[in-house]
């Protein structure tokens, strides 16, 4: 399991369990007449809550909780989790943990609860992305070329695709060009 890239590892810990509740339905598409939209990356399944189980190790009691509260801190702000068994990443908040104590003292488990969390969409240079037109139902399959990433505003990010339709407009500059 990783937090934000950090492997638990490093706080001697190590998954045990991962439960998902349920999950909602529910979509939300913005969609403009005759435009061309992604069909995967516009939906998403938002997950309800997500609860895993943690073993802590050390040398003694107080090393043992230290990890645990170090391992707590990092779960103060929103993270992306990587879980062992799971190809996806998941972008969670904590909402709450408890803290058992196991037979030997040197170990400890927790169990962390998130909510608010869904796939972070990830893309990136040559991957193909199926367009569907919402008027015509025609269905086209382009590869990514170009990435527009605006870190701090994400709405803005935007990519280049290949193999595109030409508009009117751009064939005539095209052919202008030519002559």
């Amino acid at each position: 399991m990783k937090i934000d890239s950090i492997d638990i590892r490093s706080f001697d810990a190590k998954q045990l369990t991962v439960d998902f509740e349920p999950p909602q339905t529910g979509v939300t598409v913005e969609m403009f007449d005759g435009a061309l939209i992604p069909s995967e990356s516009e939906t998403y399944t938002p997950l309800s809550g997500l609860t895993v189980t943690v073993l802590f190790r050390g040398k003694d009691r107080d090393e043992v909780q230290k990890h645990v509260s170090d391992f707590n801190a990092e779960l103060q702000k929103g993270v992306v989790l990587t879980l062992d068994g799971y190809s996806r990443h998941f972008k969670a908040y904590m909402t709450g943990n408890s803290l058992s104590k196991t037979i030997t003292k040197t170990r400890y488990t927790a169990e962390f609860k998130f909510t608010g969390y869904k796939e972070v969409f990830s893309i990136a240079l040559g991957d193909t992305v199926l367009l569907i037109s919402k008027s015509t139902g025609i269905r086209e399959s382009h590869r990514i070329v170009k990435f527009y990433e605006y870190p701090l505003t994400k709405e803005k990010n935007k990519v280049e695709l290949a193999n595109t339709r030409l508009s009117f407009e751009e064939v005539q500059r095209t052919e202008q060009e030519l002559s």
